[in-house]
């Protein structure tokens, strides 16, 4: 369980000047609590995130009743991120429903605690593929040519990250394409189902007020992949974000000089030479809106594909 923290009162601008709503936010990997321990959420800055779920209906909601009734001005929680590819999200979302062993004061608190929820966020975290299109994802029309993509963001085990409300870099020619395996709807639709379920009115009625939540994509690459067969390591430094990129440079080279690529040499020098100069790699995430992957190409059987061109992500820049 992770924890970030907001200031709404920072404001950053672009380099040609233009406004950004900008925040800085802690992030915290992650957060084990006993029963002598109080884990304290301020309501306006604070997001929870979720990546798995291991306990039952109940004590889940009770944890999020809690959390409100610890708050003096009662509010309790009003952002949290679940972890999109992980199965036991879907089975736990799809289970998160009035249930006849908690009681109903119980229910209704925790229903008026996501009606007063203001963000639901989705982590995608890929696999070290999504920056170095080789592999099984030469089928999946990742790239048009094999090579090396630094646009992905490389979510770390970091405390600190500054929220953009665009990428910066220049990105453009490098969102044709990515392949994201799992469809991240399939989350949003399990969480849309709870809210149902807890009696929230679907939206698309004319005249109905559902949630007044804002969902969002947060899509990187999972910095705790391992690279060729070396132990898996954590980027949390700048050091371990150093070893992390010269680890891809390596096995870049390996495939395109020393492997089945090798015909392709001038491919490797000239990614690294461009790499420098033009794009550097970020520790952080895109944040994608609600209905980004409303539609999908399925490139393999279990694959799904989706084309970035004309959009403009924001992005999540953590300081290591």
């Amino acid at each position: 369980m992770g924890v970030s923290s907001v200031n709404p009162e920072a404001i950053h601008r672009s380099p040609q000047g233009e406004p950004w709503c900008a925040a800085w936010r802690y992030f915290r990997l992650p957060v084990r609590l006993d029963n002598s321990k109080t884990l304290w959420i301020a309501p306006e800055s604070d997001h929870l995130f979720l990546p798995k779920f291991g306990v039952k209906t109940g004590v889940f909601v009770n944890f999020i009743n809690d959390l409100k009734a610890n708050d003096p001005n009662r509010v309790g929680l009003l952002h949290i991120a679940f972890d999109s590819l992980c199965a036991k999200t879907l089975t736990f979302l799809k289970a998160l429903a009035p249930d006849h062993d908690i009681p109903r004061d119980a229910q209704d608190t925790f229903k008026a605690c996501v009606a007063r929820l203001q963000s639901v966020w989705f982590v995608h975290l890929l696999s070290r593929d999504s920056r170095i299109s080789h592999g099984l994802l030469t089928s999946t029309r990742n790239r048009s040519i094999m090579g090396y993509n630094r646009s992905i963001p490389i979510f770390p085990h970091a405390v600190e990250f500054e929220l953009l409300g665009s990428d910066p870099r220049p990105i453009e020619s490098s969102l044709e394409g990515q392949t994201v395996w799992q469809d991240p709807k399939t989350a949003v639709q399990a969480w849309v189902k709870l809210e149902r379920k807890l009696g929230f009115p679907n939206k698309k009625r004319k005249g109905s007020k559902g949630p007044s939540r804002e969902i969002s994509h947060l899509l990187a690459m999972a910095a705790r992949n391992g690279y060729t067969r070396r132990a898996p390591f954590e980027v949390n430094s700048e050091q371990t974000m150093d070893d992390c990129l010269q680890l891809e440079l390596d096995t870049l080279k390996s495939y395109f000089i020393d492997g089945v690529g090798s015909l392709w040499p001038h491919l490797y020098h000239q990614e690294v030479e461009e790499g420098k100069e033009y794009l550097l790699s970020a520790a952080g995430f895109w944040v994608f809106p609600l209905g980004t992957f409303k539609t999908v190409d399925k490139s393999l059987e279990t694959a799904v594909y989706k084309d970035f061109s004309g959009l403009q992500p924001g992005i999540g820049l953590f300081k290591l």
